[in-house]
């Protein structure tokens, strides 16, 4: 669920990408290019109009016509088009975009057993595999490298700044991959120096105003102690809002987020996050298109695989 948090925060600028193609656009109008369906959460969310539009353009770039099937926040109803699309043989190749890929199991399969390649968020786990289904790309984000790129940066900014004690600042409770982020986290940040540690964790809920208050709370309860790992946007915006009425120098903060939407990318140019975990969703994009053209030059003898969404490190003030 976070993967799609973060897609449905990020995938706006891939609207820089639309073209003029026509959304309604057929296997037939398009005799001539390989046809990729594209099933996303719901076009009622802005992002996912920018990733259509995404879609469309970069997909044009390589030679492949698209088509769009809305399932509108239901992800049996996704199935059954990506079904439809496949038994019709409307597609050459699909990707989806779902918050339940369980629900695409079916669909999966099939295409599988027709030899048309698929994308689709989530892993073999999660769709009762133990491994990828021949001609489908699992497609994920790396949570165990991310939580490692804000560890170790962390550990790095402590030294500087002459801290061994820093903040957890938590997201959505029970949230799967913080869970795995953080333990990579703190792993790495052991590495640099044992010394330093998390002596305390508090809750950003996934929202900025509730990570400023808790951060508040903990300059409050721990005035010396300016190092705050957050492991999203809204974590890391939070806590230098925080920081910041607080009259804290940023050059004597650290402060970590994993995202790198406009608005902490912005603050970490600024000197007020000292490291993001960035999310490369145009890269996702190209990626999976390109996976898809390759895949459908030879679909009967196409492995399944997983992918990982690419990531950046944006590292020191």
């Amino acid at each position: 669920m976070k993967h799609i948090t973060r897609v449905v925060a990020a995938a706006g600028a891939l609207a820089l990408a639309a073209t003029t193609a026509t959304v309604g656009a057929s296997a037939a109008s398009a005799a001539d290019q390989p046809v990729i369906g594209f099933s996303p959460i719901s076009m009622q969310i802005p992002a996912m109009g920018g990733i259509w539009g995404g879609v469309q353009g970069f997909g044009a770039s390589q030679g492949l016509s698209a088509i769009l099937a809305d399932p509108n926040f239901n992800p049996s109803l996704a199935n059954q088009q990506i079904t439809g699309w496949l038994r019709n043989h409307q597609v050459n190749g699909w990707w989806a975009i779902s918050t339940d890929g369980t629900a695409l199991s079916s669909a999966i399969a099939l295409s599988s057993s027709m030899h048309i390649p698929g994308v689709i968020n989530t892993t073999p786990e999660l769709t009762g595999r133990s491994k990828p289904l021949p001609g489908i790309a699992y497609s994920s984000l790396p949570y165990a490298q991310l939580g490692e790129i804000v560890g170790r940066n962390l550990g790095k900014c402590m030294l500087k700044t002459k801290q061994t004690q820093a903040v957890y600042i938590a997201g959505t409770a029970g949230a799967a991959a913080d869970k795995i982020e953080y333990a990579a986290a703190v792993k790495a940040l052991k590495k640099v120096s044992p010394k330093l540690s998390i002596i305390a964790t508090v809750a950003g809920n996934g929202k900025v105003e509730t990570a400023q208050t808790a951060v508040s709370s903990s300059l409050q309860a721990h005035p010396k102690v300016t190092a705050f790992l957050g492991l999203s946007d809204e974590s890391a915006v939070g806590a230098v809002q925080a920081l910041k009425a607080a009259g804290k120098k940023a050059s004597a903060t650290c402060v970590t987020d994993i995202g790198g939407s406009d608005q902490a990318v912005a603050l970490y140019k600024a000197g007020s996050i000292y490291a993001i975990g960035k999310i490369d969703f145009e890269g996702d994009l190209a990626q999976n298109i390109l996976w898809l053209k390759k895949a459908m030059q030879d679909p009967a003898n196409t492995p399944g695989v997983e992918m990982f969404t690419p990531t950046k490190e944006f590292a020191g003030k």
